[in-house]
C-alpha cells in the first residue's frame, strides 16, 4: 500500500502561487489542495486564463481538488436550484482549467443530524436538485464534486445516507459525485475510523488528515502534540488496502497561533510515517 502526502492552501492565507510551488520542490510533498477564496490566486470569478496560468505554475504538482466554499443546502438566494448549480457549473469550469480533477463543496445543512433521523431533510434534497442541475456541466468538464465530511455531514454514515438518496433520485450525476474524507470530523462525530472507511469506500477520492487536542475538543494542534490517533488510521487504511493521497488540512487561517505551514510540512512526513507512506 502506498499513501502519498499533500498539502491544502489553507495552511498559508493569500499564499503566491510561486511560493506554492517552491514549496512543493522544496519538501517533495506534491499532493495539492488550493482554496477558492478572496485574496488566493484563485477567486470565483477567475478568468480561465489565470487558471491555465497557475496551472503551468504548479506543474510540479499533483493536483488534488479546488477547495470551495460552495454549500449544497444552503437555502439563500431567491432561485437556490438554478443559483446553486451555476455556480457548481462555475467551478467546475475553473478546476478543468487549472488541471484540478474535483472541486470540494460542503453540505451545510440547517438540520442537525439527530433532526435528520427520519427521511431527507429540505436541504438534502435541494442539494439532489442542485446536483441533477448540474449535470451536463460536470460531464462535460470531467469534474467531479467531493463532499466533504464536515459540517452537518461530518459523520460518514449521514453522508452515505444522502449519497444512496442521491443515486435513488439521480442516478445519472451519482458518477460525478465523491467524498473528501475528513479523518478528524468522522472520528470526532463518534465514529471508528475503520467503520468510516468502510461506510464511504470507494467514493473516497483522498483523505484529510490533521492533528486535534482530542477526540471531544476537536480543535486543530501542532502534529503530535493531540490525541488524533494516526497509527490507528495507518492500521485501518492497511486492513482494507486502501491506498492514495493524504494531505495535510493544517488550519492556519482559521487558527492563526499553530506554527506556518512550512514548519508543519517539515514535521508532516515524519508524524504521517503510520500511514505507511510510500512516497512523498
Amino acid at each position: 500500500m502506498t499513501i502519498q502526502l499533500g498539502f491544502s492552501t489553507l495552511g498559508e492565507p493569500r499564499m503566491p502561487t510561486q511560493t506554492i510551488a517552491e514549496l512543493i520542490e522544496d519538501t517533495g510533498i506534491r499532493g495539492l489542495e488550493m482554496r477558492i477564496a478572496e485574496g488566493e490566486p484563485l477567486t470565483a470569478d477567475s478568468a480561465p486564463s489565470t487558471a491555465v496560468g497557475i496551472r503551468n505554475a504548479l506543474e510540479g504538482a499533483h493536483p488534488l481538488v479546488l477547495a470551495t466554499y460552495i454549500g449544497l443546502a444552503d437555502a439563500a438566494g431567491t432561485d437556490p436550484v438554478r443559483s446553486g448549480a451555476a455556480e457548481l457549473g462555475g467551478a467546475a469550469r475553473l478546476a478543468r482549467a487549472a488541471g484540478f480533477p474535483g472541486i470540494r463543496v460542503f453540505m451545510k445543512d440547517a438540520v442537525s443530524e439527530v433532526e435528520s433521523a427520519i427521511g431527507l431533510t429540505a436541504g438534502e434534497r435541494l442539494a439532489i436538485e442542485r446536483l441533477a442541475a448540474s449535470a451536463p456541466v460536470l460531464a462535460e468538464s470531467g469534474v467531479r464534486v467531493l463532499i466533504e465530511t464536515h459540517d452537518s455531514h461530518s459523520s460518514a454514515g449521514r453522508l452515505r445516507r444522502f449519497l444512496d438518496a442521491l443515486e435513488a433520485s439521480a442516478p445519472g450525476i451519482r458518477p460525478h459525485v465523491g467524498v473528501l474524507w475528513d479523518t478528524a470530523h468522522t472520528w470526532a462525530s463518534g465514529e471508528e475510523l475503520i467503520e468510516s472507511l468502510d461506510i464511504l469506500g470507494a467514493d473516497i477520492a483522498h483523505l484529510q488528515v490533521k492533528d486535534v487536542r482530542r477526540r471531544t475538543d476537536p480543535v486543530p494542534v501542532s502534529l503530535g502534540a493531540g490525541e488524533f490517533p494516526i497509527d490507528e488510521l495507518g492500521e485501518v487504511l492497511a486492513q482494507r488496502g486502501w491506498h492514495g493521497w493524504a494531505s495535510l488540512e493544517w488550519e492556519r487561517a482559521w487558527h492563526p497561533e499553530l506554527e506556518p505551514l512550512r514548519v508543519a510540512l517539515s514535521v508532516y512526513p515524519r508524524w504521517a510515517r503510520a500511514l505507511n507512506v510510500g512516497s512523498v
